[in-house]
């Protein structure tokens, strides 16, 4: 029992002496250091899709309810002659939604090309705590450059007016690269938050992944949809048939749902849950 108690006094002050050394280290860093910052990148996330659904909010209200002459009748857009419906994206087809979205989409691409960087060191620095496997960083480091460019190009969406010259193409691959730049972060976050087990909302990993699979295939179904549209063999014919019309509407809404509400609402519980990082910069 002296033994015992001798052990333990030691391994005591080993740990007293630690936490001393931890304290005089921290210290020491803050002196040093220009400035330190701790926050959670959720936050970041966050602040980017508040300012992706505000540009489509204003672009709903003029296009809906302006009455403006530069916005064109509902049938009438290049939209609508290849869907036979207009989607999300008349909204911010037409000034001024689309020179107001042009100037806040920034508040979107800025953040999320933070988040994007800042997610992939979060990764690292959780394989080298052993946290999450590292087939998902090598993941992250295929993934992140593509989506880091298709993010930063995403302006032209708005600079490739499908009215203009170079059509409805030209506007719709930035958009094409938006919707894969999304599935793959959505993916990317859903597994470093299975393997953290830190799902919002207390949900079990078999929830995350179901809605991993549900964002992935509807990704996939609306762009499959709109090559073979514009390829001339259509797996949905939106322009012939009304019921096939009402599914693809259908499929549209509920993956603007998770586009623009779901992020949000994910975003704001997950930044509490207190996986922050710090950065800094030291003299």
């Amino acid at each position: 029992m002296i033994q015992e108690g001798c052990f333990n006094d030691h391994e005591t002050e080993e740990l007293e002496q630690a936490k001393t050394d931890a304290g005089e280290g921290k210290e020491r860093l803050e002196e040093e250091s220009l400035f330190s910052v701790t926050f959670h990148v959720e936050t970041i996330r966050l602040i980017s899709h508040i300012a992706l659904l505000f540009v489509f909010v204003q672009g709903a209200l003029i296009t809906e309810f302006s009455g403006l002459d530069t916005i064109p009748d509902k049938e009438a857009t290049e939209i609508f002659r290849i869907f036979a419906f207009n989607h999300t994206c008349n909204w911010i087809d037409h000034n001024p939604a689309r020179m107001i979205a042009a100037i806040f989409i920034p508040f979107f691409t800025v953040p999320m090309l933070g988040y994007i960087i800042l997610t992939h060191l979060r990764l690292a620095r959780s394989v080298k705590k052993g946290q999450v496997p590292k087939w998902l960083l090598q993941t992250s480091r295929i993934l992140s450059p593509f989506n880091f460019l298709a993010i930063s190009l995403l302006h032209m969406w708005f600079v490739n007016n499908p009215e203009d010259t170079y059509g409805f193409i030209a506007h719709y691959i930035p958009y094409l690269t938006f919707q894969l730049a999304l599935a793959f972060m959505g993916l990317i976050n859903v597994q470093y938050l299975i393997s953290t087990n830190n799902l919002p909302f207390g949900v079990r990993p078999a929830i995350g992944w179901a809605y991993q699979g549900v964002f992935v295939v509807l990704t996939f179904i609306s762009i499959l949809g709109v090559i073979t549209l514009l390829a001339g063999s259509p797996v949905l014919d939106t322009v012939n048939n009304e019921t096939e019309r009402a599914i693809v509407r259908a499929i549209s809404s509920i993956y603007g749902f998770m586009i623009l509400i779901c992020p949000i609402g994910s975003s704001a519980v997950e930044r509490r849950n207190g996986d922050t990082i710090t950065l800094g910069a030291c003299r």
